[in-house]
């Protein structure tokens, strides 16, 4: 009888510990796989400018403006530095779900990369609007 208790509470209580830490106020969820790749591509882009204005200019504050991108990348998709930054913890803590976002992002940064080299169906055989009008 008393193995059989056992077995109830060896079961019971870890999962009883599992459902109260996961409603605990204060613990974020992390953001989806669809709304983190969008946030990191821009962030991704928000570093390409930093980058391309530190060499263009040896008193640019590389910190200061990278900070600054960072938080109009959150005020853009309505998330705070928080929010990001427990969902990219739980991304990392988990290798299998960290996999599939960088390879969503990856996916996803092609296609955006392969939109600028479409053809401007409005303007002939050019790519971007670049090329003259025909008529």
């Amino acid at each position: 009888m008393v193995s059989h208790y056992k077995k109830i509470v060896f079961i019971a209580l870890p999962a009883f510990f599992f459902f109260i830490a996961c409603n605990l106020p204060g613990l974020s969820k992390a953001m989806s796989v669809d709304e983190m790749k969008i946030i990191m591509w821009d962030m991704m882009k928000a570093d390409e400018l930093n980058n391309l204005q530190a060499t263009k200019d040896s008193g640019f504050a590389v910190k200061k403006m990278n900070f600054t991108y960072y938080e109009q990348v959150f005020k853009i998709h309505d998330i705070t530095r928080e929010e990001f930054y427990n969902s990219l913890k739980y991304y990392e803590a988990n290798p299998p779900l960290m996999k599939t976002l960088i390879d969503s992002l990856d996916q996803y940064a092609a296609r955006e990369r392969n939109k600028l080299y479409q053809p401007d169906i409005r303007y002939g055989n050019g790519f971007g609007g670049t090329a003259t009008r025909t008529q």
